[in-house]
């Protein structure tokens, strides 16, 4: 490898820093929403869920670091915290910053999510779309794999099982209202034939 290792390892870590963002945003939409019922322990899923939101800080930090100190294109630490710093593709760069700045904001909420409040921490979690989003275009725009049609079909695989995922979580809460609303006259309708039954025995 030689002089190229550690453009090798920048390429290798974003890649994996993108994939296991990924799968974070997808396992958190699968616990919220719940779509494989109780044939997935909900325990195992958050595990899972927090075990990727560390590994996503850990290779996001390797690829940063790979990148400061690969002489292809030099970044100082302003370059990659500090959006349109740099003067290699700084748009792309921008949204790398933006990704790692809402990964960096969630993880911390996940590790504060008991003495924020609810709708802080929700809103914050919510980010994780915008985090995906970023990520990706940040990938197809500065890394070396964005030109090839692989990385497109995977970009477009990922980006529909996401949109799937958040439909299915923004429509959930409407299931449970309208279940739950035809379950009340059900049971309201039980209540009120428990008084005539138990006249009737009485009787």
């Amino acid at each position: 490898m030689g002089s190229h290792f550690w453009w090798y390892l920048s390429r290798a870590s974003g890649t994996v820093a993108f994939g296991v963002i990924t799968s974070s945003v997808a396992f958190g939409l699968v616990l919220s929403t719940r779509l494989f019922g109780r044939s997935v322990a909900p325990a195992w899923l958050m595990e899972m869920h927090k075990f990727l939101g560390i590994l996503g800080i850990i290779a996001t930090g390797i690829h940063m670091g790979s990148l400061m100190a690969d002489n292809y294109a030099p970044f100082s630490l302003a370059d990659l915290l500090i959006p349109f710093a740099t003067h290699w593709k700084p748009g792309a760069v921008a949204w790398g910053v933006l990704a790692f700045w809402l990964l960096t904001t969630i993880q911390i909420s996940s590790w504060c999510m008991k003495r924020m409040p609810r709708a802080v921490w929700h809103a914050i979690h919510m980010t994780s779309f915008v985090l995906f989003a970023s990520a990706m275009v940040h990938g197809l725009l500065a890394g070396t794999e964005g030109k090839l049609q692989v990385a497109k079909i995977v970009a477009i695989a990922t980006t529909m099982t996401v949109l799937f995922l958040g439909v299915v979580r923004v429509l959930a809460p409407r299931r449970a209202q309208r279940k739950q609303t035809r379950v009340a006259p059900a049971a309201a309708t039980r209540q009120a034939a428990t008084p005539t039954r138990e006249a009737a025995r009485s009787r």
